[in-house]
């Protein structure tokens, strides 16, 4: 149980899903409506609520709790998110990779990126029936065994992304995106436009834009795992040009100065959902 109320429930990932979902965990929002700082992640969350919905923020004004939602899905996104519960609640999150997403809801990504959409406008009344049958089981291993059989049959009836997309995705996750772009069109035999393109519809950015969410993501790894490396050094490690490239990246998503972000490392305060979104 956190200091503000909250309790998370983890549930391990079936083998069959971690291709394409990286982690279930299940939680309850109990205390007084908290205000978070969602930093960036390298994948599409999906949420079931069932209780009080959230307050979120939007791409434009990132800092600012402009929609509500119950259940929704985010796709992937090119900066921090503010969120808070509008009350006592608990639900469901189901990370994705980008990968996994395009599989289980068949939309192009590029359609859901920087956007946080209702669960019902991705499956309609399928998801819709999902949500309902979700929250009138009473207890937490039946509603992740309904997950998994749900998601199962679902991503069974899909066809996969293509095998080129994939591998150029893992190809960025390996390196930490710092790979260049040019590599993976040479070793494909494709431009560089059609490597964009394909991107843009099966993971919602271009590769350039991926490959520099997961440099940032990579550092901060890094700060949390060695914290006696400057800035400068876990610059370096990153494959960043330079120590203010990294600066402008941690603000632009985390949303604080590095500063900032070191002593939420130290502190524990700072959860950053984690990236292994091969496939």
């Amino acid at each position: 149980m956190g200091t503000d109320g909250s309790q998370l429930i983890p549930w391990p990932v079936a083998p069959a899903l971690r291709p394409w979902v990286r982690r279930i965990i299940g939680f309850r929002e109990a205390g007084a409506p908290v205000l978070r700082r969602e930093p960036l992640m390298v994948g599409c969350p999906l949420v079931f609520v069932f209780g009080a919905p959230y307050r979120l923020s939007e791409r434009a004004e990132p800092s600012v709790l402009s929609v509500t939602r119950a259940s929704f899905m985010a796709g992937v996104f090119d900066s921090f998110t503010m969120s808070s519960p509008m009350g006592p609640t608990e639900g469901i999150q189901i990370d994705l990779s980008p990968l996994g997403a395009r599989l289980l809801t068949g939309v192009p990504m590029h359609e859901l990126a920087n956007l946080i959409v209702p669960v019902q406008d991705l499956w309609g009344c399928d998801m819709r029936g999902l949500e309902e049958r979700l929250g009138n089981i009473e207890t937490w291993n039946e509603r992740f065994h309904l997950i998994e059989s749900v998601f199962l049959v679902r991503l069974r009836s899909q066809s996969e992304p293509m095998p080129e997309v994939q591998w150029a995705w893992n190809q960025l996750v390996a390196t930490h995106g710092d790979i260049r772009i040019g590599s993976l069109t040479e070793e494909l035999q494709w431009s560089r436009k059609r490597l964009r393109h394909a991107f843009l519809r099966d993971i919602g950015f271009s590769p350039k834009v991926m490959a520099r969410a997961l440099r940032y993501c990579h550092a901060v790894d890094l700060a949390r795992s060695h914290p006696d490396l400057g800035w400068s050094q876990i610059a370096h490690c990153a494959g960043y040009s330079d120590q203010a490239h990294l600066h402008r990246d941690v603000r632009a998503f985390a949303g604080v100065t590095p500063a900032a972000l070191r002593t939420e490392l130290r502190e524990g305060t700072f959860v950053q959902a984690g990236h292994d979104t091969r496939s």
